[in-house]
C-alpha cells in the first residue's frame, strides 16, 4: 500500500476529511523525504532536512509522528490516550515540529514541572498553527541545549502530548 493511501486511511480512521493539494504534497514529501520540503515559515528546506543532531515530529489532526531522528521506526503514528517519545542522539539536537493538520488549529509548549529540562518553560513555545489562515505556521523549531527529558503537550489538543529525551 501506497504512503499517500495509508495517510488517507489513517485520516479517513480518524474521522477526518482525506487531504488534497499543497497539504498532501508536504505530507508526502515529509513521510517520503523525512523533511525535504520547503513551508510557509522562514526556515529553509535544508534547514528542515534530518541529519545529524536534528529530529523531526509531525503534529496532526489526531495524531503524532515520528518523521525521523527520534530513534524507533522513522513514519511511527501515535494516536490519543498513547504518548509520543523521542529518543535523540545528542545534547544540542535541534528538534522541528512540523504541522500537519489541515482542519485543526496546534500550538505546541513545553509541559511540566518548573525548572530544568522538563520544566514548563523549557523551550519557547511554537506560534498557533492555523490550517484556515492564508500562510499558516507549517515549522516550529527547537534546540535542546541540556541533557533531560521535554515534555510537550498541544495546547488546542491537549490529548496530543510526549516527550524528546536527550542523553
Amino acid at each position: 500500500m501506497g504512503t499517500r493511501h495509508q495517510l488517507a486511511n489513517l485520516l479517513k480512521f480518524q474521522g477526518l476529511a482525506p487531504i488534497s493539494g499543497l497539504s498532501a504534497a508536504l505530507s508526502l514529501a515529509l513521510l517520503a523525504g523525512c523533511g525535504d520540503i520547503s513551508s510557509n515559515s522562514n526556515l529553509a528546506a535544508s534547514a528542515t532536512a534530518c541529519t545529524a543532531n536534528t529530529a523531526q515530529i509531525g503534529i496532526g489532526d489526531g495524531f503524532v509522528q515520528n518523521l525521523c531522528g527520534c530513534g524507533g521506526t522513522s513514519g511511527q503514528v501515535i494516536t490519543p490516550p498513547q504518548s509520543f517519545t523521542c529518543n535523540v542522539s545528542a545534547v544540542g539536537t535541534t528538534v522541528f515540529f512540523h504541522y500537519l493538520g489541515t482542519r485543526l488549529t496546534h500550538q505546541i509548549a513545553p509541559a511540566g514541572a518548573a525548572g530544568g529540562a522538563g520544566s514548563a518553560d523549557a523551550f519557547a513555545m511554537s506560534p498557533i498553527s492555523d490550517p484556515t489562515d492564508k500562510t499558516p505556521v507549517r515549522v516550529h523549531a527547537i534546540k535542546l541545549s541540556v541533557s533531560g527529558t521535554y515534555s510537550f503537550v498541544d495546547l488546542y489538543t491537549p490529548q496530543l502530548k510526549g516527550s524528546i529525551v536527550v542523553p
